[in-house]
């Protein structure tokens, strides 16, 4: 059978564009002569319209459009959408009608048959069941172009997770392929465990099997979920025969009859993050301008850099904000920066605010010594300068901060965790500094500065001041150690005996920060656990 891929960037509740880009890829399909078209899971609603799915308008809304879609493509050719189907009769609680997480195929001019989703995820970022109820049929399977056609939706190839094996289930009810519609968001990791289950799911069953995933990257909760597309297609002895780009829209044919080895090459997982995070600012910010807080320090400079490539240098503007107490070098290094990224740079000075807040409060202060309060005024003085830019001149402010500071709360509430996208939130800091240097690698000359690179970490809000001596603990220690805390895994005896005694004092300001997090702005996830709605943890609670 000839099938064609649309790796589709479906965008949640925009029902007629969603629908244009169906009726354009069926179009596509019928040229290429394919007996069957396949579009990612929940292509016609979008996978992360949330709450929306309990909106019966809109759930019905989305049925009349697959209905005209329906009659919109080439009768000859069959296809695999992706909507949500909801049930006539039968209620769940908040007395709903029961919403299922379906797959329609369309033939003929109308909806031949649908097909449910029967795993439905509720770990991590995912919460199926909060909508969905499982499906309706014990097993999936369709006669398309005179082949038994196995019906998966994403979770389904999952099944080990659950105890259950529905690609072998399919293949002995005499599924002559297996074919499954996906919304899998990229994280490290994720590309390589899809690949090692499709392969052995159509080695082990001796059926091609063919996964069709979304792309784009949508807001999810409280972060910025990537989805990377890269489509596959393996025959029936588990070899890769096709597969579609990462990181955009992709339209690709499968002779499910092909056999053949591709080349498997990949870019490093460093790649990966760099190239996600490109992608996460691209679809968040859209056409707008960004504006950045340059401080001549690594995690600016990265920031400005992968915005930079997201945007173009002529949307993005850097803002240096010395006090007083700032160095020479980290202004040069800011301005150096700016030049090597062809950006638009200005240096708007806080020492005369800051005095003002001191003078104002002084009073207020009296009989109490300096300490972090102080510091804590310098930040937020930027972030309310970067704030005041953006709401002139229109744009987002982009946040700086990095995983491990966040995750130890090493950053200023409404000062540096001001801003609309926390770029490199789920990024740590020894990942940082990779993708500085693979920022250098792929340019091939230093756009980020050797002295930014090479200079000891520091917050900049007090004189001498280190990250090292502030926190107690190199950042090679620290980020792999706060890494552990985020995925709380690991039992406090052994994290203890692997990093020594300052395991007690970092996991209580872990802990104690809880707070600030809820309040920071979303960051892109790349990493399998981070701080969203993956990681639930109380602000307030008694465990040590």
């Amino acid at each position: 059978m000839k099938v064609a891929v649309s790796q589709m960037k479906s965008k949640p509740a925009f029902l007629e564009e969603n629908a244009e880009k169906i009726v354009q890829a069926s179009q596509r399909a019928t040229q290429a002569q394919a007996e069957l078209l396949v579009f990612p899971e929940l292509s016609v609603n979008g996978y992360m319209a949330m709450d929306l799915f309990l909106n019966d308008d809109f759930v019905q809304a989305g049925k009349r459009k697959l209905e005209e879609i329906a009659k919109r493509i080439n009768p000859n050719i069959s296809a695999l959408v992706g909507f949500v189907d909801m049930d006539k009769e039968k209620r769940g609680p908040e007395n709903l009608l029961l919403r299922y997480n379906s797959v329609a195929l369309l033939q003929e001019g109308k909806v031949s048959d649908v097909f449910d989703k029967t795993l439905l995820p509720q770990y991590d970022v995912f919460s199926e069941k909060r909508y969905f109820h499982p499906s309706r049929k014990k097993l999936n399977l369709a006669q398309i172009a005179g082949q038994r056609c196995g019906i998966q939706v994403c979770e389904d190839m999952w099944g080990h997770l659950y105890g259950q094996n529905l690609g072998k289930e399919l293949r002995d009810a005499g599924a002559d392929i297996l074919i499954n519609l996906s919304a899998s968001p990229w994280t490290k990791g994720k590309l390589e465990t899809r690949k090692k289950i499709l392969e052995e799911m159509s080695r082990s069953n001796g059926i091609p099997a063919i996964y069709t995933n979304l792309v784009g990257s949508f807001d999810g909760y409280d972060g910025q979920l990537v989805f990377d597309g890269r489509s596959l297609a393996y025959d029936k002895e588990g070899n890769l025969i096709a597969r579609g780009k990462k990181f955009e829209e992709d339209f690709f044919l499968v002779d499910t009859n092909a056999k053949g080895r591709m080349p498997t090459l990949e870019d490093s997982l460093i790649d990966d993050i760099y190239d996600a995070l490109v992608f996460g600012i691209q679809e968040y910010v859209g056409q707008e301008h960004v504006y950045v807080g340059s401080s001549g320090g690594i995690d600016s400079a990265l920031t400005l850099a992968l915005a930079v490539d997201a945007l173009g240098a002529d949307k993005v503007h850097s803002v240096a904000m010395p006090s007083d107490i700032s160095s020479p070098d980290s202004l040069e290094d800011a301005a150096n920066l700016a030049k090597q990224l062809h950006i638009q740079h200005q240096v708007i000075p806080i020492g005369p605010m800051y005095t003002a807040y001191v003078q104002t409060l002084e009073q207020a202060f009296e009989g109490k010594e300096k300490n972090v309060t102080e510091e804590n005024l310098q930040a937020r003085i930027r972030g309310d300068i970067l704030m005041a830019l953006s709401n002139k001149h229109g744009g987002y402010v982009l946040t700086t901060g990095n995983r491990t500071e966040t995750g130890l709360g090493y950053c200023t509430l409404y000062g540096d965790m001001a801003g609309a996208l926390s770029v490199l939130g789920d990024v740590d800091k020894q990942e940082v500094y990779a993708l500085s240097e693979l920022k250098n690698q792929r340019a091939r000359k230093e756009i980020i500065p050797k002295n930014i690179l090479g200079k000891a970490p520091s917050a900049g809000l007090a004189l001498g001041q280190s990250d090292e001596e502030s926190l107690g603990a190199p950042y090679s220690t620290l980020a792999p150690l706060t890494n552990a805390f985020i995925e709380g895994r690991e039992s406090r005896t052994n994290l203890e005996t692997q990093y020594g005694p300052i395991v007690p004092d970092l996991l209580s300001r872990f802990h104690a920060n809880e707070f600030k997090r809820r309040q920071a702005a979303p960051a892109i996830k790349v990493q399998e656990k981070s701080f969203g709605h993956g990681r639930r943890i109380p602000i307030y609670h008694g465990w040590k």
